[in-house]
């Protein structure tokens, strides 16, 4: 979960489990970003370590593209201690950008 620094729009990124982020791809994508803080990850919606996209206020998401190929996955409720099952991308939320 990331902050663009240019208008501070909250930033949710999708990777599967078993991938790992660039935050250098995700900069050439958004612009300039940093970690999103508590108080950001609070207010879109989110719970830090059950986030996930479904349901999210005011935020954009960005997916890898592996996500929309991949279904029935696991992600957070964003709710402490609890994590949904077979979320799909395009079904259960709607990313504004898929790249690799």
């Amino acid at each position: 979960m990331y902050t663009r620094t240019l208008d501070n729009q909250f930033i949710f990124v999708v990777v599967r489990g078993d991938m790992q982020m660039s935050e250098a791809k995700l900069r050439n994508l958004v612009g300039d970003v940093h970690a999103a803080t508590a108080d950001e990850i609070s207010k879109a919606g989110a719970a830090a370590g059950y986030a996930s996209p479904v349901g999210l206020k005011n935020a954009l998401i960005v997916v890898d593209d592996l996500i929309p190929q991949s279904p029935n996955l696991a992600a957070g409720a964003n709710e402490t201690g609890y994590h949904l099952l077979n979320t799909n991308c395009g079904r259960d939320y709607s990313p504004e950008v898929v790249a690799d």
